[in-house]
């Protein structure tokens, strides 16, 4: 619900990287401005004449990428991240002499943030000052916020005005702050001439401040304070109107927000049960398109922005459909299945083709790291412990307890039996400690990927995981090399052990290491020596030949990092791999690898691809 995302550090692999520019120096000469490029320096040769300190300085490498939402026209961005700085230049497409690039600038780590406006003459325009974006000046935004609403000015009790908590969200230099005060009366703004109940009303505010602007603020979850409305109203269902049965359900995967003055963006789609179309829809959703939720009893309207990925969706077309892939359409009606409480779980986790038990189960468990009880569902035959909380901030706020790979929950440290799963979903929290692929599958079809934990590892054969290796060392030695190919290495250095963050390492994924076995590098080394190349396999990271630096490895040298094997329902395997030869020359992703005529190959990547 809140603003759309100006930046991410680890882009997602639709956004393609275009090109690796060194800043050798911010000139710039009038007239020269053309494109996102320019458009940087101009902005960079500005800020440095004018502020010197707290800026980027001269030399950086820039790395590029286009995220632009596919399908967009009209209008391109571009967005240059190095090292903690980063640059978004957003510009229409029109004749060049009309152009004028927007430029933002943000350093995740001190909070410094800067717009402007470059025109094609290389001219700026500051739009905001160079200012330092806090957690401390957010918490002091979002209090004076609340303090001129019209709920607490109207009779809000002084005293009672009390932060109980931030959270740090994903947008960068953005925070959540949960605030609590009392009103004197029921209701919610300014009640003069209403008729009020004279009752001590308490309120719990979620406020959320994206680079030192109020995004999203609300009121139990009920009241919209930024537009002093209601968020949603029940639906008389006399004016629900909907079709006996939808063109397609399925699983919302990916959200591209596109804020046209006629689209408000697109949901990819992946469907439950393929259709003869397609088995994914990019579904265009427009500003009069309507989206509802039902939560069993009652019809709500629900904004594009309140759309998640996970949810699952019924759309009904408006219009032909595109039989590209995925299959393009656009919608004349959406409803979202609403996951609220155990019972639309069931009936989610039973319409993705899961068997589930759960009346029949005892209903109470206790787990001292959640505040809420749960219930044991049965799932594909394993036991799952689901969580249900009041409303889905509590969720979120005890989902955030967890680490990443599930070893501790605020001060505790489980001990588990088999590989934990954890996955949060509206105001579901649910648990499943175990390695069963259908169980895991089932979940993420229903709640989305895991929110922490481990991934469950491949029994393969010896032999398939052998290829699946070295499928993995020729794709980084010859293709993903970081020199486009060229860099023709005579030696490897390949790790034994296995290390998941390999594909991102940024926020890296906590794996099981296990070691590669003799037997296995030997066969690996022979599945591709025709390459010619030496392949040596150590310990760790520092057993390679560096030069003096120690930032480089010896000319014509690499090293290659392996992570786990992971298998997934539909037969294919994930894994991650990297490659370093110096510190500003390294990469690595997830590889997803399927069995093709009896030879692994390479048929896809998943998650963020890196490189510096």
């Amino acid at each position: 619900m809140l603003k759309q995302k100006l930046f991410s550090i680890v882009l997602p692999l639709s956004a393609a990287i275009l090109t690796l520019s060194v800043m050798v120096g911010f000139t710039n000469q009038p007239g020269n401005v053309q494109n996102a490029s320019e458009a940087r320096d101009a902005a960079l040769s500005y800020l440095e004449n004018r502020y010197t300190d707290n800026v980027p300085g001269t030399g950086l490498i820039w790395q590029e990428y286009n995220t632009t939402p596919e399908g967009l026209i009209g209008s391109e961005t571009i967005e240059f991240i190095s090292d903690l700085w980063m640059i978004q230049v957003s510009y229409p497409i029109v004749l060049a002499e009309n152009m004028v690039f927007d430029v933002v600038l943000l350093n995740m780590e001190s909070g410094w943030y800067w717009e402007g406006n470059v025109d094609t003459e290389g001219t700026v325009t500051e739009v905001r000052a160079l200012e330092q974006v806090t957690k401390e000046g957010s918490e002091q935004i979002a209090l004076d916020f609340v303090r001129s609403s019209p709920t607490y000015v109207f009779d809000g009790i002084e005293d009672t005005l009390e932060l109980v908590d931030s959270i740090e969200v994903s947008i960068p230099l953005t925070w959540m702050f949960v605030i609590e005060f009392e009103s004197a009366h029921a209701g919610y703004g300014d009640r003069t001439g209403n008729m009020l109940a004279e009752v001590i009303t308490p309120h719990e505010l979620s406020i959320a401040v994206e680079q030192g602007e109020i995004a999203y603020a609300s009121i139990d979850n009920v009241w919209d304070m930024i537009n002093q409305e209601e968020f949603s109203d029940p639906i008389d269902p006399d004016n629900v109107i909907l079709r006996e049965e939808s063109d397609i359900t399925g699983i919302i995967t990916e959200i591209d927000p596109v804020c046209s003055e006629t689209i408000d963006g697109r949901i990819l789609v992946e469907l439950e049960q393929p259709n003869n179309t397609s088995d994914k829809f990019w579904v265009t959703i427009e500003k009069n398109t309507p989206i509802y939720e039902y939560n069993g009893q009652d019809h709500y309207t629900v904004a594009f922005g309140a759309l998640q990925n996970g949810q699952t969706v019924e759309v009904w077309f408006k219009g032909p459909v595109m039989e590209s892939y995925p299959a393009q359409v656009k919608a004349e009606e959406v409803l979202v299945r609403s996951l609220i409480d155990y019972d639309s779980l069931v009936d989610s986790l039973r319409s993705a083709g899961a068997t589930v038990e759960h009346e029949t189960l005892p209903q109470v468990i206790v787990q001292d790291f959640f505040s809420v009880t749960g219930q044991v569902f049965k799932v594909n035959g394993e036991e799952v412990q689901v969580f249900e909380y009041s409303v889905q901030a509590a969720a979120e706020e005890e989902a955030v307890l967890v680490s990443t790979d599930g070893s501790y929950i605020g001060t505790s440290m489980p001990f588990w039996v088999a590989p934990p799963h954890f996955y949060q979903a509206g105001r579901i929290i649910a648990l499943y400690v175990g390695e069963n692929l259908a169980v895991t599958e089932a979940l993420e079809t229903v709640l989305g990927t895991q929110f922490a934990g481990q991934q469950i590892q491949t029994s393969l054969p010896i032999q398939d995981e052998t290829a699946i290796y070295a499928a993995v060392i020729r794709q980084l030695a010859t293709e993903d090399d970081t020199f486009g190919g060229n860099l023709n290495p005579d030696t490897l250095y390949v790790i034994k052990s296995t290390d998941d963050s390999a594909g991102n390492t940024v926020e890296g994924q906590p794996s099981n290491t296990h070691m590669i076995t003799e037997t296995m590098q030997d066969e690996i080394s022979r599945m591709i020596s025709d390459l010619n190349i030496d392949i040596v396999w150590v310990n760790r990271f520092g057993d390679a030949e560096f030069e003096q630096s120690n930032l480089e490895v010896k000319r014509g040298r690499a090293i290659i990092t392996l992570g786990n094997i992971y298998l997934k329902k539909d037969g294919s395997v994930q894994v991650a791999g990297s490659i370093y030869i110096a510190n500003l020359a390294a990469g690595g992703t997830t590889y997803v690898l399927e069995d093709v005529d009896g030879s692994w190959e390479i048929t896809g990547r998943v998650g963020p691809t890196w490189m510096s």
